[in-house]
């Protein structure tokens, strides 16, 4: 069985936690309980949603903020080299992602997909974590839920 065909599917997000590379101090920038999918076909294409627990309904400029600041959504047209997944973004609600190829690092243990991102500096102007450098682990579990 290829690589793609490993993982393609849904999955659905159980754990997601970055570290501050330097100092290896470990924060849950999303919270204890983000939610959100990623999918991924046979053909080639991913797409990712991502949310901060605790969002609200947008009702005035400043819920609007939040609300952006508190999702991480994308889509393109990923690859595999080895255990790398690559990522070039073409649609992002971070219009700084469109045109850049996210490196992610992954190990697929059945209906378990743990992603590594490489170190990265974050857009995320609510995070007050300037230059620092970051670098997030994320584990997923096969959605096998049925309509």
């Amino acid at each position: 069985m290829s690589t793609t065909a490993v993982i393609s599917g849904t999955w659905k997000l159980e754990s997601w936690l970055t570290e501050v590379v330097e100092t290896k101090e470990r924060l849950k920038i999303f919270g204890e309980h983000p939610d959100g999918y990623i999918i991924f076909t046979g053909d080639g294409r991913t797409f990712a949603l991502l949310t901060a627990e605790g969002r609200k309904p947008v009702k005035s400029e400043a819920d609007q903020i939040s609300a952006f600041s508190t999702v991480v959504a994308y889509t393109g047209r990923y690859r595999i080299e080895g255990e790398t997944l690559i990522t070039t973004v073409d649609v992002s609600a971070d219009p700084a992602w469109v045109g850049i190829e996210l490196i992610r690092y992954f190990k697929c243990e059945g209906d378990r997909l743990e992603i590594t991102t490489a170190p990265f500096v974050s857009t995320k102007p609510n995070l007050a974590l300037g230059d620092k450098l970051l670098q997030s682990f994320l584990v997923w579990k096969r959605d096998t839920s049925e309509l």
